[in-house]
């Protein structure tokens, strides 16, 4: 008897630690959700800096994002999003409101011969009366919660407008982001059921970048040497020194740093899908991986030197300063409950994100005053074309703007107009203006209709206090 009753209990653990072990190692799979069920739960997870053409989901050669291409492959991957700035005021508050920066008063201030005093760098806040998603989604009964590591989405630029609890870790690293969104999480989840909207802003990509070990050494260097603190910072090279073997050598320290530090990034996300898992959250929960902006590796450095000013003496590297694809073009994936499983070709914008999501919520009557649109509707009916991306407001220098479809990017700067060609020029690099003035012509005019059609917003400074200056040098952003 006691053999038959050890012989059960055998196969009771075996079956146990079995169950356990395809639990938390099968890949992650697209979860199911009733209509009878609570709204979703949302994280929003946006990762500053973030170029898209680093994600080994849309085709890098290393691998940096194991985690994220899972989330990837059984969700919805939009290979075309285009970001509505190229720097990260006018663009979260861009995501937030699902309207342009001309329209809500966020972005840079010029002065009267058109460009920003660096010394005192002069960023608008938010207008009072536009609504976000975070607020929309609180008067919808959700809790919404900000984890804040960028000095520009904050109270004082009132970005965290409609979020009921708030933390601000000034830059800091993944892990810590992702230890206060689990224990937010755990701490909702003992006090309610009500659905909880978790925004999360990662800044491990943006300059300085240094990824913890093991990971700031993962990317092989031209030199095989060990980081300096030169690169984790930029360096500024002259236009002549962009061909020697030294400048080289230290874009691929930046380049390893700035892999390693997304690699390290995605580990984080992987943990915290682990977690909701565990947490039996994830069958409920919509995840969002977006971007504000991209990053510049000098791809237009000696373009952005002949034909734009930059009061810095800066150029090619960063962002903020102007509207090319490396900046402009960023990841969006969307998985979870009611998202389908596809890659979407079409162009999208990061406009379309908080449409989409508040009809994910439920809460798709508070859309109709939005300029994006919501994506899912459109894919489910099949009626996604191709939207027309306008793009605006840098941190350095003259105003730039833009407006691209597929096929053809537009530029304005001051009087000049450039137009790319992005099926033959996918890198934006041969200006087909004088070839093609019949198309320039085209996004001329729709360019002119489109400033037009928006009312302006009246952009007011923020008086910015020395803990606020302080952090914003700490990321190169004043002197």
């Amino acid at each position: 008897m006691r053999r038959k009753i050890l012989i059960y209990l055998s196969i009771f653990l075996a079956i146990l630690i079995l169950t356990i072990y395809l639990f938390f190692s099968r890949k992650i799979s697209q979860p199911n959700r009733t209509t009878e069920e609570a709204n979703p739960n949302i994280v929003f997870m946006l990762v500053d800096a973030l170029r898209k053409d680093h994600l080994s989901c849309y085709g890098y050669a290393r691998n940096t994002t194991q985690f994220i291409d899972e989330l990837a492959k059984n969700g919805l991957m939009f290979e075309n999003a285009i970001s509505q700035a190229s720097w990260t005021s006018p663009s979260v508050a861009s995501i937030f409101t699902s309207k342009y920066p001309l329209q809500i008063g966020v972005g840079a201030i010029e002065e009267s011969n058109g460009l920003k005093n660096l010394d005192r760098l002069l960023p608008s806040a938010l207008n009072r009366k536009a609504k976000t998603l975070a607020e929309i989604l609180k008067n919808g009964g959700y809790k919404t919660h900000n984890i804040g590591t960028n000095p520009y989405v904050v109270d004082k630029f009132r970005m965290l407008q409609g979020f009921r609890t708030k933390t601000y870790q000034h830059v800091a690293q993944a892990s810590e982001v992702i230890d206060i969104a689990i224990d937010y999480i755990v701490k909702h989840m003992e006090k309610t059921e009500s659905p909880f909207f978790v925004y999360l802003h990662f800044m491990d990509l943006h300059c300085p970048t240094d990824p913890p070990s093991p990971y700031d050494t993962l990317f092989p260097t031209l030199d095989s040497t060990p980081h300096k603190g030169e690169h984790k910072e930029w360096k500024i090279f002259e236009s002549k020194e962009l061909d020697t073997e030294d400048f080289k050598i230290y874009k691929s320290h930046k380049l390893a740093l700035y892999d390693g530090s997304l690699k390290y990034l995605d580990f984080q996300i992987g943990r915290f899908i682990a977690y909701l898992k565990k947490a039996r959250l994830i069958d409920n929960t919509i995840i969002v991986i977006a971007s504000n902006h991209g990053e510049e590796f000098w791809d237009h450095a000696l373009f952005e030197l002949n034909n734009f000013y930059d009061p810095r003496n800066i150029y090619g590297i960063g962002h903020g300063h102007s509207m090319f694809r490396e900046l402009s073009d960023v990841p969006l994936i969307l998985f979870g409950a009611d998202v389908p499983r596809r890659k979407v070709k079409q162009q999208v914008r990061n406009i379309d994100i908080t449409p989409t999501l508040l009809s994910l919520a439920g809460l798709s009557k508070t859309i109709d005053d939005m300029e994006g649109i919501n994506l899912i509707e459109k894919i489910e009916h099949n009626e996604l074309r191709d939207l027309i991306a306008f793009s605006e407001d840098i941190a350095y220098g003259y105003e730039q703007k833009s407006l691209q479809n597929r096929e053809y990017k537009y530029i304005r700067y001051q009087n000049r107009e450039f137009l790319f060609n992005k099926t033959d020029d996918p890198i934006e690099m041969s200006d087909i203006s004088e070839e093609q003035p019949h198309i320039l012509k085209q996004f001329r005019e729709l360019l002119d209709n489109v400033l037009k059609q928006f009312e302006h917003k009246e952009r007011q400074t923020v008086k910015l206090d020395e803990e606020t200056k302080k952090r914003l040098r700490s990321l190169g952003y004043m002197k």
